[in-house]
């Protein structure tokens, strides 16, 4: 166990070394404002101190580092008009020192869209993302999102969406998780001027399951801030998220004598600073408070993040 561990240690740090290393030579190139191109690039490592699987209602009670890599490439077509089209690909993983069962990527595909009819922004997003877990196919999931973004006031903007979810489950054993879901939501969101920001959302879904033990109805209320500040010349950017999520079963389940009820509060805090070259380093912290009557996601969880981002 001791020579496996450290051999996984040094060999995660050439893969690091290289990713951070590759946002500073694609800048080289450039970009341009309007560039209808876009690429994102992010590398850092994550503690992680009771590991969850929230699609499987796992809380695994095992701590571990990693090491997370993100990336994105985007291009917008029509952006100097009213009408845009833009097609993306997305890819995350995430690498474990021990608990490699763990181990999550997904690859995302998404096409977005949007016109701008008056005062009134519409759009739509199609997005199918293929999801492995452990080295081993996991989930599938399709969704279509179209929404309707509008101004109430001078720095007051409010988004109103409608999103339909399909999940389809790539274990035998998880075949009673698949499911189809809607959801409709507001979100408002007020400038305070020179990058400060403050928005909160209401989200109210309906998760259908093939096994009806599993069905739901779920409210989710979320608040975002976003403060920039300096500390002796250099520019900072605080990001805060508070969510809390109730999950309302509507069926009982025999293995608990009851329906089930969760809560979940979760709390996050990030700062971020510019470096060079259009880098920025990031620091994140999450707290996460769960509350079920089925003990097995009845849990708290830690997670610190230490990254460093590229975008163009």
């Amino acid at each position: 166990m001791i020579i496996r561990k450290s051999f996984a240690r040094k060999s995660l740090i050439p893969i690091l070394a290289s990713a951070l290393i590759l946002p500073c030579a694609v800048s080289a190139y450039g970009a341009e404002a309007d560039n209808p191109l876009s690429l994102s690039l992010e590398a850092g490592v994550r503690y992680d101190d009771n590991i969850i699987v929230d699609a499987q209602d796992l809380a695994s009670r095992v701590a571990d580092e990693s090491a997370l890599f993100r990336g994105a490439v985007g291009y917008k077509i029509g952006s100097g008009g009213d009408t845009y089209l833009k097609p993306e690909y997305s890819f995350s993983q995430t690498l474990h020192q021990d608990a490699t069962q763990f181990d999550l990527q997904i690859h995302g595909l998404s096409l977005d869209g949007g016109t701008k009819l008056g005062n009134l922004n519409l759009g739509a997003t199609y997005r199918y993302s293929y999801v492995r877990l452990g080295r081993e196919n996991f989930l599938d999931i399709h969704s279509l999102r179209p929404n309707l973004r509008f101004r109430a006031a001078s720095k007051f903007f409010v988004t109103l969406a409608y999103e339909y979810q399909q999940q389809d489950f790539k274990q035998l054993a998880l075949d009673g998780r698949d499911a189809h879901r809607n959801s409709a939501s507001v979100n408002g969101f007020y400038s305070l001027g020179k990058g400060k920001s403050i928005s909160a959302s209401y989200r109210v879904m309906r998760h259908i399951t093939d096994d009806t033990v599993l069905r739901y109805w779920a409210h989710v209320i979320t608040a975002r801030v976003r403060f920039p500040f300096e500390i002796a010349g250099r520019e900072f950017a605080f990001r805060g998220r508070y969510r809390y999520r109730m999950k309302d079963f509507m069926n009982f389940d025999p293995d608990i004598g009851a329906k089930r009820s969760d809560n979940r509060h979760s709390l996050r805090a990030r700062l971020e600073t510019p470096l060079f070259a259009k880098l920025t380093a990031r620091i994140q912290y999450e707290y996460v408070d769960s509350s079920s009557n089925l003990a097995s996601i009845d849990y708290k969880e830690q997670v610190v993040t230490f990254s460093i981002a590229w975008k163009m």
